[in-house]
């Protein structure tokens, strides 16, 4: 039953640790005819973590596993 108990509670951490994973997303913000965007806005849907690409349009962005972004520009 102990060994039961110690084998239970690693996978529940192990679980926990698999659901709260960050991955570093990096890019190009590109228009329809392929120009950079400069200082588009790149949002995780759902939530108020956002970001800003650079003149170049470039952005790196950290986010949750299997994230919508949201990439907005005027």
């Amino acid at each position: 039953m102990r060994k039961f108990l110690m084998v239970f509670t690693s996978l529940m951490f192990s679980g926990v640790l698999a659901f709260a994973q960050v991955r570093t997303v990096s890019g190009t913000v590109k228009d329809d005819t392929g120009l950079p965007v400069p200082y588009a806005t790149i949002t995780e849907s759902g939530t108020k973590n956002a970001t800003t690409a650079d003149a170049n349009g470039n952005f790196t962005f950290k986010t949750k596993n299997n994230a919508v972004l949201v990439f907005t520009a005027t």
